[in-house]
């Protein structure tokens, strides 16, 4: 450009005595294309250092949560498998009925426990490992509580707990995935039995609000205390209030209901209203 405005056409031959144009010419591209170079390496090295450190939180978190849940497992499977030992060794020397009874009905209560444990422990893994993936169909949520209710019923009736639903008469259906929807009440159901008193009571509402299916689940245990409500939903978390007969109890349940929820459009969230117990409002 400074050659063509000083009216010099580009020699065929070097000529020494243009040494100074030339250089005037080609070292202000070279500085700007060095110039675009570094910012360019810049801004890659800026965004790689970025992804690393977001790849190594990732990390750091996921190995927390898994270490978390090895503490989980150590610490909340000792109760059922010790006293699934005990009572295993005990129904080995014992002779009389009613006692073998009372010990097969604790062995049972036992597994279960730690059952369940194991399998909540699971869900978190595969769901964050694979995600969730839905298949919606036109389902009845009244016929789905029923049938939770009633897989759930053994474990109410050892605390001699009543659980009451309460339904329109109309049929209320939800676009939902079946299994999921059966995973979020039988959660929500589960923790209603486990933080119940003895003789206690368990009421569903099942209503139809703006056109939406509404169910609530109340039981009269301890509830929430009110600084707690904001780690509700979290994983891992477990609050002061305990179950009222040792039951086990991981702080998963409530975070797969959310997401199980969430996923299917759907909101879940906790009714503070009420003076005792905890409810649980499904929308």
């Amino acid at each position: 450009g400074i050659l063509s405005v000083n009216s010099i056409k580009l020699p065929k031959e070097h000529n020494t005595a243009l040494n100074a144009l030339w250089f005037l010419s080609i070292l202000p591209g070279l500085l700007l294309i060095i110039t675009i170079m570094a910012l360019v390496f810049e801004s890659m090295h800026s965004s790689a250092i970025n992804v690393v450190r977001t790849n190594a939180a990732k990390l750091e978190k996921s190995l927390e949560d898994k270490d978390h849940i090895i503490r989980i497992l150590a610490h909340d499977l000792k109760n059922p498998l010790a006293t699934i030992d005990h009572a295993s060794k005990i129904l080995e020397e014992s002779i009389d009925e009613d006692e073998r009874a009372e010990f097969m009905t604790i062995l049972q209560q036992s597994t279960e426990s730690a059952q369940a444990l194991v399998d909540k422990v699971l869900d978190i893994a595969i769901l964050e490992q694979y995600g969730i993936r839905v298949h919606l169909d036109q389902l009845s949520v009244i016929t789905v509580i029923k049938t939770v209710v009633e897989t759930l019923g053994e474990s109410g009736e050892r605390k001699g707990i009543s659980i009451n639903i309460d339904e329109p008469a109309e049929d209320c259906k939800v676009l939902a995935d079946d299994f999921y929807l059966h995973q979020i009440f039988d959660n929500l159901i589960s923790n209603a039995i486990k933080f119940s008193n003895k003789g206690g009571k368990i009421d569903i509402e099942i209503s139809i609000v703006e056109d939406k299916v509404q169910v609530i689940i109340k039981d009269d245990g301890p509830g929430i205390a009110k600084e707690e409500e904001e780690l509700l939903f979290q994983k891992f978390t477990k609050l002061s209030a305990r179950t009222t007969a040792n039951e086990t109890f991981t702080g998963l349940g409530l975070s797969l209901v959310r997401q199980y929820v969430t996923k299917m459009q759907g909101e879940v969230s906790y009714d503070r209203a009420l003076i005792k117990g905890a409810a649980f409002v499904v929308f």
